[in-house]
């Protein structure tokens, strides 16, 4: 079977870029590109930021609230991982944007997820926050 994404370690940022193609959808999706992420994330050696790429997907709702629910809910979530940072979403999509924004209240523990249109924003955004954990 192809997987309809990819998932990259950036060798200057502690980043992990994962792209959602223009196929992406469904469950062998959501649960692969989360088991790729899991990967990945159990051979780093340091602490590293997930960037989610679904500006080429034409994500259902249902696509989505798997997703959340593969990242955050389940027993392990990555966003659990020792070495997890934070998520950060490009999209252009008020949906997506809305839905992404919508993780930042009660229900969902008040996630902040940055949303960002081009990868050089969300980069600029990584750099500044590695600035300030710096600090």
């Amino acid at each position: 079977m192809t997987a309809h994404y990819s998932v990259e370690k950036r060798a200057d940022l502690p980043v992990v870029i994962a792209e959602y193609f223009e196929d992406f959808g469904g469950d062998d999706d959501v649960n692969g590109v989360g088991e790729a992420l899991h990967a990945v994330f159990d051979q780093l050696d340091h602490d590293a930021y997930i960037i989610l790429d679904v500006r080429r997907a034409t994500l259902s709702f249902n696509d989505m609230m798997l997703t959340t629910k593969r990242s955050f809910f389940i027993e392990n979530p990555l966003s659990k991982h020792p070495r997890f940072l934070k998520t950060i979403i490009l999209t252009e999509s008020k949906i997506i944007i809305r839905f992404a924004s919508g993780l930042n209240s009660a229900p969902f523990g008040n996630m902040h997820v940055p949303i960002y249109v081009t990868l050089e924003e969300a980069i600029d955004w990584i750099r500044s926050d590695l600035r300030k954990r710096a600090s």
